[in-house]
């Protein structure tokens, strides 16, 4: 039993530990707040069998913040009749009950609306645990878009009754962009009164490194052989087809043109891009292990982020357009994509794609890749705006206010 004075914070995850998301944002923020006056924990769900290289792997994770977060595993056993979220919840509304009363845990840090309605049921039953519901996006509109859920379906309305619950009972709540809560505060205010002031804007941030703004004074970006890279997976919202048409208006502006795909869905890739014979010959596919991924980044000129126009997308806040800018590169990004917009206006970072206007995008991109102040801008862009840093900081305020309450 947890005799330690400092403030007990449980950390509920919605999946496995190897997560990319957790193992970029959650765990370096967990880490940073260990014995500074707070005292980690972190629950993840893993499946009841895993294979040898899985389970060396989360054991590695394991021992890289030894004696800094207290890591509990929480093992699924799916079963036939049952869907896979009830078993969900049942073991994690059992394992999260065990951990409050044995971690005296004070705090519940709810990544994603399952941990957050698990972290309601414990409300009801210990009133003086705060709740904080980290939403990281709108998922039951993500569910009906992957075709998971049926819009109209009873499941759609019970996540729907479930959700309102949550926001009530919650004692603050973290989005990921400006228009995400504006988006939470027009469907739920009516529910709950006091949003306007529970719901904070904490952006997907990414490390900055330590580099100096005078390694970006003397980059060329007028040489001929610009490069442009994509790094992320291949999944339906990324629009690869969309992609595709812009590496086709890049290479027929660009003299010695070439386009790195950088993602661990390589074959993925090659099999929707093997139709394309003229692109064929100006893409480079490249597997890199996350520590890795900066430094191919930064050898390029340019990164790309194309979405679909839609409500999951408007409110969110992709990882990749922080790593883009901290590698000191503008980004080509769709319209209407969280706060991207704001930022590349204000600080003059980026492309955005109109109408699928490829053409007038490439010719506004020639004109950026042409400032020789572009990488530093940036850069200092994401020191400024998209270090995860600041990110910890608020979640580090969020946790003392609930505290002090």
């Amino acid at each position: 039993m947890n005799t330690d004075k400092r403030i007990n914070i449980l950390f509920i995850n919605d999946g496995s530990l190897d997560n990319p998301i957790i193992l970029s944002q959650g765990l370096p923020l967990l880490k940073s707040i260990s014995g500074n006056k707070f005292n980690p924990c972190f629950v993840s769900f893993e499946p009841g069998k895993s294979s040898e290289e899985v389970l060396n792997k989360l054991s590695g994770i394991r021992r890289q913040y030894d004696g800094e977060i207290t890591f509990i595993t929480t093992q699924l056993k799916y079963r036939r009749f049952l869907p896979n979220w009830l078993i969900f919840f049942f073991a994690g509304i059992t394992s999260v009950s065990k951990i409050i009363k044995n971690e005296k845990i004070k705090i519940l840090h709810a990544r994603s609306l399952f941990p957050a309605i698990i972290g309601w049921v414990m409300k009801l039953r210990f009133p003086g645990v705060k709740l904080l519901y980290d939403n990281r996006g709108v998922f039951i509109e993500e569910e009906i878009f992957k075709n998971h859920w049926r819009r109209k379906s009873l499941k759609v309305k019970l996540f729907e009754y479930l959700e309102k619950r949550v926001i009530k009972k919650s004692d603050a709540i973290v989005v990921v962009s400006r228009a995400f809560k504006k988006y939470m505060i027009e469907k739920f205010e009516k529910y709950d009164d006091n949003l306007n002031r529970k719901v904070q804007v904490i952006p997907n941030r990414t490390i900055v490194s330590d580099r100096k703004e005078n390694e970006f004074s003397n980059i060329n970006h007028k040489k001929e052989n610009i490069v442009g890279v994509y790094s992320g997976s291949a999944a339906s919202w990324q629009n690869i087809s969309e992609l595709l048409q812009f590496i086709n208006e890049c290479k027929n502006v660009f003299p010695d043109f070439l386009f790195k795909i950088v993602s661990y869905q390589i074959e993925e890739f090659k099999s929707i891009i093997k139709t394309e014979q003229n692109l064929i010959d100006k893409i480079e596919f490249i597997i890199a292990d996350s520590t890795e991924v900066i430094y191919i980044l930064s050898d390029c000129d340019f990164g790309v982020l194309l979405r679909e126009n839609n409500l999951i997308n408007r409110v969110s806040s992709p990882l990749k357009f922080a790593e883009y800018l901290a590698a000191g590169i503008p980004v080509v990004v769709s319209e209407g994509v969280g706060d991207t917009k704001d930022i590349i206006r204000k600080y003059n970072v980026g492309v955005i794609i109109k109408n699928n206007d490829y053409s007038s995008a490439v010719e506004e991109l020639i004109r950026l890749l042409q400032d020789e102040e572009i990488s530093k801008r940036c850069f200092l862009t994401a020191k400024n705006e998209l270090n995860l840093e600041q990110s910890i900081d608020q979640y580090k305020n969020i946790y003392k206010n609930l505290n002090d309450e």
